[in-house]
């Protein structure tokens, strides 16, 4: 008996191939700044608004191009005492100013209104979600904006155009490396590459002498915590209050976190002192990326949040000059922070108080379009006017060394990355 020749395979142009009519997109990466939640949490709020000063409330800066804030110095003059007379030594008013501006930012995208190349992806929808794509990548933006601001003082919108004369890059006046003697941390200078070269100088110490060294020593634990509220206490900065308490909230990264809470990697983790979220206030649980508080000796509470797009510092240098750049996830969750390419690289940590950004958006979001030929060709987009810069004040004729200026809205903290295996 013969074998049946059996049927050969369909040729290709005869086939069919089907297509999900349902676009998929990339998951976003949560953002505790700006209200996105995706990526492994599912949680409903940002940190306290209370972080951010809203200068557009108040009605005096409507139509201004930029709003000047008076700080008033407290009362430092002797005591009149015994039967010295206190006329000829009234002591006279003092204050600082701090200057916020604003500037364009905006982002399109280009779609087709009809004819072919619009039926062509109708079933898809794709243009209809390109167009609403735009809002997320506002909200990603927004979230850069405010960390690029507490960590270098402006928005990236304000160092460019109008507003690049007055408004250029530097680092946060608080700076607290991990692994560094309480007395030994970074003093601040007004000019940049000074002050620059203190951090850096800072974090090789800490390191011990080269930053390719990432000791476990220099990352986040229960003893630099205490410190940090400490120096907080010391610079000043201007503590929120949350569930009745004084309290500051810690933003670090993921690998910060994993090491701090396993007591298998260090044994200085956060110990008993630690309260999980399950014992914080009800208004607190839903933060996005809470781990829990730390109820500080120094009498001063620390929330402690992961952010997955927090900031890395890359020092570069072996000596004076230092230099340092700062890497940041961008819009499109694109991770330019080279954290597995360069053995340089360090987390940071934000400790943020109340107002420690101020946040001028005179001109809310909103949508725009331009067409092109009769409507076929269109353009599509989202505008605003904001700026987010750091309050720091100074007086009339600032001073270099020691800094004149003052701020008191929290610190950059700047910890190794051993690797965690």
């Amino acid at each position: 008996m013969g074998f049946i020749n059996p049927p050969g395979q369909l040729p290709a142009p005869s086939m069919r191939t089907g297509y999900n009519a349902r676009m998929r997109a990339r998951a976003a990466l949560t953002d505790i700044w700006a209200n996105i939640s995706d990526l492994y949490n599912k949680k409903s709020n940002t940190v306290p608004n209370a972080a951010l000063w809203m200068l557009d409330s108040e009605p005096e800066t409507k139509g201004s191009n930029n709003v000047r804030v008076s700080f008033r110095l407290p009362h430092t003059g002797a005591a009149v005492e015994g039967n010295t007379r206190m006329v000829g030594t009234e002591e006279l008013p003092q204050t600082k100013t701090g200057t916020f501006y604003r500037n364009n930012w905006g982002h399109a995208v280009s779609v087709e209104g009809y004819g072919n190349r619009y039926l062509d992806q109708q079933y898809l929808k794709l243009f209809d979600e390109h167009i609403d794509a735009c809002g997320i990548w506002a909200k990603q933006y927004r979230g850069r904006s405010i960390r690029t601001s507490f960590l270098e003082r402006h928005s990236p919108n304000l160092l460019v155009g109008d507003t690049a004369a007055v408004c250029t890059a530097e680092w946060n006046p608080h700076f607290y490396i991990g692994g560094l003697s309480y007395d030994a941390q970074p003093i601040y200078s007004s000019n940049l590459a000074t002050y620059t070269n203190n951090i850096c100088a800072g974090i090789q110490t800490a390191s011990g002498g080269s930053f390719v060294n990432q000791p476990v020593s220099c990352s986040l634990n229960i003893r630099l915590i205490n410190n940090l509220a400490r120096k907080a206490q010391e610079e000043l900065d201007d503590p929120l209050e949350i569930g009745g308490n004084q309290a500051y909230v810690l933003t670090i990264d993921n690998l910060q976190a994993s090491i701090m809470s396993d007591p298998s990697f260090s044994t200085n983790t956060l110990g008993v002192v630690y309260r999980d979220i399950a014992q914080l206030p009800d208004k607190v649980q839903n933060w996005y990326g809470l781990l829990g508080m730390v109820r500080c000796p120094a009498g001063v509470d620390i929330y402690i949040v992961v952010d997955p797009k927090q900031p890395t510092l890359l020092p570069s240098g072996s000596a004076e000059p230092f230099g340092l750049s700062a890497g940041y996830v961008f819009e499109g969750d694109d991770l330019s922070r080279l954290l597995l390419t360069n053995a340089r690289i360090r987390s940071t940590a934000f400790l943020v108080g109340k107002g420690a950004i101020g946040c001028w958006e005179p001109e809310k979001m909103h949508w725009v379009e331009q067409d092109e030929e009769y409507h076929r060709i269109m353009g599509h987009g989202v505008k605003g006017v904001w700026g987010y810069s750091l309050p720091i004040y100074d007086q009339v004729t600032p001073v270099v060394t020691p800094s004149t200026r003052e701020y008191h809205g929290g610190m950059v903290v700047v910890l190794s990355r051993p690797a965690y295996v």
